[in-house]
């Protein structure tokens, strides 16, 4: 009787083996897709980062170009009111 309860602890043991080995092998080809498709997922972030810079330079030019024509527009209306205050200065 003690070859027959060996006998079946060694088949359990080598069963669990078996599996547990499957089990790793699929981890490892899980573990493959999962590089091959972070590969192709980092390849496509570069572009949107590259897109982002593009659309932040595009942003920030197009807000300078606002300033300037803003700060033209007030010193242009401040000249005409200081020009407007001096000849009112001169008429009164």
């Amino acid at each position: 009787m003690e070859t027959r309860g060996r006998a079946r602890k060694v088949s359990h043991s080598r069963y669990m083996l078996s599996a547990l080995e499957n089990q790793v092998s699929n981890l490892n080809e899980s573990v493959g897709e999962m590089k091959e498709t972070f590969k192709l997922v980092e390849g496509r972030t570069n572009g949107f980062d590259s897109m982002e810079e593009q659309l932040r330079e595009f942003v920030l030019d197009s807000l300078d170009a606002n300033v300037e024509k803003m700060n033209g527009l007030v010193n242009s209306t401040v000249k005409s009111w200081q020009r407007g205050m001096t000849l009112s200065r001169i008429l009164c």
